[in-house]
């Protein structure tokens, strides 16, 4: 790194040439992406080296943009496109003016060469441009662009598209509520499906919003009809029927009489039941359960109390998806009331918790992950969100590995006593090579060590025993004997302690 240093200072634009052709040589900064390389070797103590490496940036990116028919015949249309993503995602890293503002001058040139480039939603250079300008806003001349942005109906524009209007300056929070608010209509009102189906997800990013501002029921009420007055003044293309979906629902009057009576513990125990009990068709299960939530949703409209009715979701709808064959009216229904439990609680981690799940049940993958995010963004402290993060980006492929390890050490740091996180932050250790099953061996010693019924951490400790060679394996096996002895249900031990025990001859 030092020699291309050296290159830099001398020649800054054949430097970024050479480094994002693989031309030079960075040793185990390889390892990482070419923004954070940038990030590493430019630090903010060094404000003369950025302010060089900014316009060395920009000028590379005019170059390959006036050579756009040469460098694609030479890289290939996909690195072509990787490597001006490349090279915005590391102006928006280390936060470089001079470049940003003068494409921000020119957005809609840079952009009539940008957008053709898209190849999926995470290789998107016109994307990564609009992610760079939301940075530095000193106006408000931008808000009709961000809302044409959110008028897409790709859900990554979206969230680009909220994050630029929520770093609009000035300190009117309420109208940059109003314009956020504005900008999820203009785009769930153009997604294809019924409204019914446009409501719902609508309904779910709301709460999701609230969650971010929390304020009275009555502040978001006004904001949500002053932003449904603005955007049906404001987009010829916006539906009315639409509109009409979202119009809050007015209190019935009924006499305190009437007032529907909240469900019995009796009720709450024979549902859980019904879906504990495997011999109960999981449809009639279902069925009961839903009646039951249908009750604590009426009884909660009328009192104002939705703590039975929340904790009654979280608790009965995670036993429930542990089932296989839910089908697809009661994953609706349980759409709707999660849509009514963000309502009524959006800042309960255990909602958002089983939002995921929900979208996991249904392989909702995207979606799963951007509630996750979302979760981990709220609520710091929150382990499972981390943990289960974590594991879906492992689940997409070695690329994602290091931002898995990254929300895995933050879980494990957090969370001193979380044998979840320290298990699976060593699983991706060992799978990283030999070279981290030192640090792998540590981390489940401390959670065996701390969570003395924790199954999973002493089978997983036992099998990297049993690889680091026969010598270790007595110990491998008091692991396993502890394991099967305290945890009589768990399989995973047994096995193992089987495995071993043929593997010594017994």
């Amino acid at each position: 790194m030092k020699s291309w240093r050296e290159q830099f200072q001398l020649k800054p634009e054949q430097a970024l040439a050479d480094l994002f052709r693989g031309r030079t040589t960075l040793g185990i900064s390889l390892r990482r992406d070419l923004p954070q390389v940038l990030y590493d070797a430019f630090p903010a103590e060094q404000p003369a080296d950025r302010t060089k490496l900014d316009r060395a940036l920009f000028d590379w990116l005019s170059t390959m943009r006036d050579n756009y028919a040469q460098e694609v015949r030479r890289l290939g249309f996909d690195v072509y496109s990787l490597r001006i993503g490349e090279a915005l995602e590391a102006l928006q890293l280390l936060e470089l003016p001079e470049s940003r503002e003068k494409l921000r001058q020119a957005q809609a040139y840079w952009l009539a060469w940008l957008v053709p480039l898209r190849l999926a939603p995470e290789r998107d250079p016109a994307l990564a441009l609009h992610r760079l300008l939301t940075q530095g806003q000193t106006d408000d001349q931008a808000v009709a662009s961000w809302l044409q942005l959110a008028a897409n109906p790709r859900s990554e524009y979206l969230s680009v598209a909220l994050l630029g209007l929520q770093r609009l300056p000035g300190n009117d929070q309420r109208q940059h509520q109003t314009l956020q608010v504005s900008a999820l209509l203009r785009h769930y009102g153009q997604q294809s499906g019924t409204l019914e189906q446009q409501a719902a997800a609508f309904h779910r990013r709301f709460a999701a919003l609230r969650g971010l501002y929390p304020r009275s029921p009555q502040h978001w009420q006004e904001v949500l009809m002053d932003a449904l007055l603005h955007t049906s003044h404001g987009s010829s293309q916006y539906l009315p029927e639409f509109a009409r979906t979202l119009q809050p629902e007015k209190p019935k009057k009924n006499p305190k009489s009437s007032a529907p009576a909240c469900p019995s513990w009796d009720q709450n125990k024979q549902a859980q039941d019904a879906i504990k009990n495997r011999q109960i068709p999981s449809q009639k299960a279902s069925q009961q359960m839903l009646q039951l939530l249908e009750g604590y949703r009426r009884y909660a409209q009328y009192s104002g109390d939705g703590y039975y009715f929340v904790h009654s979701l979280c608790n009965h709808g995670n036993l429930l998806l542990k089932r296989a064959d839910i089908n697809v009216q009661t994953l609706q229904c349980l759409g709707s009331f999660i849509d009514r439990a963000l309502e009524w609680e959006p800042r309960n981690a255990y909602v958002w918790n089983f939002w995921a799940t929900w979208l996991a049940y249904q392989h909702l993958v995207e979606q799963q992950l951007w509630v996750l995010r979302e979760t981990v963004r709220l609520f710091p402290g929150n382990a499972p969100s981390r943990v289960e993060l974590a594991r879906i980006l492992m689940r997409l492929g070695e690329a994602h590995w290091p931002e898995a390890e990254g929300w895995l050490r933050q879980a494990a740091e957090r969370n001193p006593n979380n044998a979840h996180s320290r298990v699976e932050l060593a699983r991706l250790l060992m799978r990283l090579g030999e070279a981290h099953w030192p640090e792998a061996e540590g981390w489940l010693r401390q959670a065996a060590e701390r969570n003395p019924n924790n199954a999973h951490s002493r089978v997983e400790l036992a099998r990297l025993l049993m690889r680091l060679g026969e010598a270790h394996w007595p110990e491998a096996e008091g692991w396993l004997r502890q394991a099967a002895e305290r945890n009589p249900n768990n399989a995973h031990s047994r096995v193992e302690l089987a495995r071993l025990l043929m593997r010594l001859g017994e």
